[in-house]
């Protein structure tokens, strides 16, 4: 059986793609954790206090002169900027087709109503939004991921069938105590990685906005199905959705890497904020897409065009302002 990683539609997911937590019962208690995510209001975070994010996230480019509506962040730490919209996709898909709302299905080549895509056109996307030089910048990404031991990746090692009427394997902390890539609370605080920066959308779950994994580190929370206190996306920071669903979703959502995985090019690695698990998954699979760039998009330099609009202006101003002869 899988892990909590949950598959597109909260239904089982088979051992080869992850392998933690043994029983059915388990998967419909996860499942029907990931609707009380769902269910929680579209208000639920920012949590002031919980993380680094009130210091280390800076708000960029409001959408308002002069307001608080940032349509970026710039992370102090890994030096990157964020998309402020989480559901960014969906209220610009550039083009490719959007599935009505309620279809959680994407069409072809295009984009389910929660956001959600497979990983060929999550390229495709990334390409238009840099075709489209959003908030200025062509160089936007997908989220990065390398072996937090800073070497090679550790796979988590798949467990054997357990015995008649054992729910839980042997050995299954290797999967939870932050040492694996594959696995729970990479770079999580009390891991011996705490705080890496190898896994951006990790840094930003554990450390940026402070949240829990699903297990904590010895993985005894967790293996009874019902996970550590306060697991889970409690805290969302300053970050967004502009759809109401959009924002529901990613308290229980997957999203894509721009990393494959190094024995398998069909596999890519994500991050799951339902629970804050790194795994991997085939590229045909559905998930979601968070832009991010490196370096802080308030150092972009103005357009030239930007720059000649501004100085014809200021020309015209100037004429007015001169005396007639």
């Amino acid at each position: 059986m899988a892990g909590l990683f949950l598959s597109d539609n909260n239904t089982k997911i088979s051992r080869t793609e992850s392998g933690w937590i043994q029983g059915k019962s388990m998967y419909r208690r996860a499942a029907t954790l990931a609707l009380i995510a769902l269910a929680l209001p579209v208000g639920a975070a920012p949590v002031p206090g919980q993380g680094t994010w009130e210091t280390t996230l800076q708000g960029r480019l409001p959408a308002t002169p002069g307001g608080t509506d940032y349509q970026a962040y710039y992370d102090t730490v890994l030096d990157v900027t964020w998309v402020a919209d989480t559901s960014l996709p969906v209220t610009h898909s550039f083009g490719l087709p959007v599935s009505p709302v309620g279809v959680q299905n994407p069409p072809a080549g295009g984009i389910g109503w929660t956001g959600r895509m497979n990983y060929p056109t999550a390229i495709e996307w990334i390409g238009r939004l840099n075709e489209a030089r959003w908030l200025g910048a062509g160089d936007w990404r997908l989220p990065t991921l390398a072996p937090v031991n800073d070497n090679e990746f550790v796979d988590c090692p798949t467990p054997p069938p357990p015995p008649p009427g054992v729910t839980t394997d042997p050995g299954q902390g290797l999967c939870f105590a932050g040492v694996n890539d594959r696995g729970y609370n990479v770079g999580a605080p009390g891991t011996p990685f705490a705080g890496s920066t190898q896994s951006e959308l990790g840094h930003l779950f554990y450390i940026t906005l402070g949240n829990l994994a699903f297990f904590d580190i010895e993985g005894g929370a967790g293996l009874d199905g019902l996970g550590q206190p306060g697991w889970g996306l409690s805290n969302t920071g300053p970050f967004k959705s502009g759809t109401a669903i959009g924002q529901l979703a990613m308290l229980a959502d997957i999203f894509w890497t721009s990393t494959e995985y190094e024995f398998n090019d069909e596999l890519i690695w994500y991050f799951g904020m339902a629970t804050g698990g790194h795994s991997y998954r085939q590229k045909d699979r559905d998930h979601r897409v968070w832009a991010v760039r490196d370096g802080d998009i308030a150092l972009i330099p103005v357009p030239a065009a930007a720059w000649l609009f501004g100085s014809a202006l200021m020309v015209i101003g100037w004429l007015r302002r001169r005396p007639l002869p």
